[in-house]
């Protein structure tokens, strides 16, 4: 069951919420951005995410 989604920009795209596994066409995309994520994380190069998720509460108007 696809959805469709907002992004900042305005503009929608399809989501599809089931899992990804090896046999699907994105799986090395995902996995090496994953990766490239872990690989910030051990430079340090990450923030917390209580300071990430207040961010994300000033920018769109959310509350707790």
């Amino acid at each position: 069951m696809e959805e469709l989604i907002r992004r900042e920009d305005g503009s929608r795209v399809e989501y599809d919420p089931r899992p990804v596994d090896q046999n699907d066409p994105e799986f090395e995309e995902i996995r090496a951005a994953v990766m490239e994520g872990l690989d910030e994380f051990d430079r340090g190069e990450s923030r917390p995410a209580r300071e990430v998720f207040a961010e994300l509460r000033t920018k769109y108007g959310f509350s707790r």
